[in-house]
Formats: C-alpha cells, sequence, structure tokens
C-alpha cells in the first residue's frame, strides 16, 4: 500500500509493475480551516507507518500555506519508503519545492526497486542527485529561478531491520535500536544560524548526509518545526529527547486501529505545547515494527 499526501488517487497500478503496490487517498486542504493538512496512515505485515504535516501558527497568521510535504509508501514486501520535506521560509515558491522534492526522490527510489540493482547507500545518493535535478528541470520548464523552490528533504528506504537514509537540510531522522532512541542523521551543521543549504542548490551535494542502519526497530523523520522538541542540541552533536518519544509511542502502540493512531500524532503536533515551542509547520513520519512498545 502507498500513503501518499499530495494526490488524490485511489488505484492500483498495472499488471505490469512488480511492485504491486495502490495509493491511499489523502485530504491535503491548506487553508485557514485545515489544521491537518496532511494525514495518513498504513500497516503492512511488518512494519506500520503514521505520517502528519500541520501547518504552524506562524502560517496561520500570515496566511501562508503549509510549506511541509510528506510522503510515505509501503509496498506489499514489506518495504517502506518514506519522504519529508521543508520548503525554507524564504523562499517564493517552497511549498512546490518541498511537494517536489518528496514525490522526486519516492519516485525514483520506487523505479530503482524495480528496475534498478542500486545498493542501498548509492540508492540514497541517487535520489537526492534525481531530486536536485528535478528541481532544476521544473524552474526551467517554468521560468523562475530554483532558489525559489529552496526545500530541506529527508528520505529513509526501510528493509526489515534494515534502513537507509539520505538528508539535505535540517531537520532530523532517529532510530529505536534495543529500545533506545539515538539520533540517525543531524541536522546540517551550518556555521550560520537559520541557515540552511536546499537540496537543490549547486553546493548541495558536498553538505548531504548518507547513512545505513542496522537493527532498526523504528525510525522517525520529522520537519526543523519539531527539532526543539524531539531533538536537543549538545556541546558535541544532539540527542533525542526521550520524553517526548515515549509517551507518543506507547499511546500509538494502543492506538486500536491506524487511523486513530494518524488522530493521535496530528493531534500532539498541534498542540498547545509543541505551538509554544515553535510556530513553524511541524512535520513527523514514524515506520516502526509492530508491537512498538516504550518499555
Amino acid at each position: 500500500m502507498i500513503y501518499d499526501s499530495h494526490r488524490e488517487r485511489n488505484h492500483h497500478a498495472t499488471e505490469q509493475s512488480s511492485l504491486a503496490w495502490s495509493e491511499l487517498p489523502t485530504d491535503n486542504r491548506v487553508s485557514i480551516d485545515a489544521p491537518f493538512p496532511y494525514r495518513g496512515h498504513v500497516r503492512g505485515t511488518t512494519h506500520q507507518a503514521v505520517a502528519v504535516s500541520v501547518r504552524g501558527p506562524g502560517h496561520f497568521k500570515s496566511n501562508l500555506p503549509c510549506q511541509d510535504a510528506l510522503r510515505i509508501l509501503m509496498l506489499n514486501d514489506g518495504t517502506v519508503v518514506a519522504a519529508v520535506a521543508d520548503g525554507l521560509g524564504s523562499a517564493r515558491h517552497s511549498d512546490v519545492g518541498a511537494r517536489l522534492a518528496v514525490d522526486a526522490a519516492t519516485d525514483f527510489v520506487l523505479r530503482q526497486l524495480e528496475h534498478g540493482s542500486l545498493d542501498g547507500p548509492a540508492l540514497m545518493q541517487r535520489a537526492l542527485e534525481a531530486t536536485r535535478a528535478r528541481i532544476h528541470e521544473f524552474a526551467r520548464s517554468s521560468g523562475v529561478s530554483s532558489s525559489t523552490l529552496g526545500s530541506t528533504l529527508l528520505i529513509a528506504l526501510v528493509q526489515g531491520p534494515r534502513a537507509f537514509t539520505g538528508h539535505a537540510g535540517d531537520g532530523a531522522i532517529v532510530k529505536r535500536i534495543d529500545g533506545q532512541w539515538t539520533i540517525a542523521s543531524p541536522p546540517e551543521d551550518t556555521l550560520y544560524v537559520n541557515y540552511v543549504t536546499p537540496v537543490g542548490c549547486d553546493r548541495a551535494p558536498s553538505t548531504w548526509q548518507v547513512y545505513t542502519h542496522s537493527r532498526v526497530e523504528a525510525l522517525a523523520l520529522l520537519s526543523d518545526g519539531l527539532e526543539r522538541s524531539a531533538v536537543r542540541r549538545k556541546a558535541k552533536g544532539y540527542e533525542v529527547n526521550e520524553d517526548f518519544f515515549r509517551p507518543l509511542h506507547a499511546a500509538l502502540a494502543d492506538a486500536p486501529e491506524p487511523e486513530a493512531g494518524a488522530r493521535l500524532l496530528a493531534e500532539t503536533l498541534d498542540s498547545l505545547a509543541l505551538r509554544a515551542a515553535n510556530d513553524d509547520d511541524k512535520s513527523l513520519a514514524l515506520i516502526w515494527t509492530p508491537p512498538l512498545r516504550s518499555h
């Protein structure tokens, strides 16, 4: 199955596709009356996933759209592909850039899984390259500068207990191994506050992070609107805020069905506490191997 946050489609792939996936319709309204622009859930035989984006209070006040985008794809063999993007506030068409990023990256991974022979790290690197190329192609065809489509990108491929991740810009990827959450891919380390290298930038490849992870019980991709709540910056590097993930784990594990988990996550991301911590858009994609327990 596929949860797709951008396309209101519900169809099955053609019989020629060995991936045999289908897409689920989702609510992708972006308006004052839509506090949860993107929300979805999928449940397979080996993994479950919930993904939510909420528009930040700062964007409500400024009447701006949600500039985050996300997509999760769950294939019939249990493989999961996930992507989260955060359009840069300084970029005029950042919401479009974020949608381009998640679609380009996940589409590339899908094609390679079906027809290619790239290993995990090479696949993540190439997915980032394909995303950068797609942004430049779109900019040329639309007559705009690629800088107006600025966006970060986090992408993950989960195959059983192994995961491969690619990361451009800020936001973070965290993983759960042996019951403990640790940083899988930290925010970009820059010399300047509030500066990030978008995935489409010419110098972006030198800043990309590509990692391989083993014995993964759960993986979370989060936009920078959640950084202050979900991860903590230390003198050297970052650490995961267990107080954020442990209660969320327990609640999602006890959810009677996936949609209830999606509603819970949406309510959590749009809570007064997280609104107060950061008025930016907030996105979280969480993939886990059932049962998900915090103890």
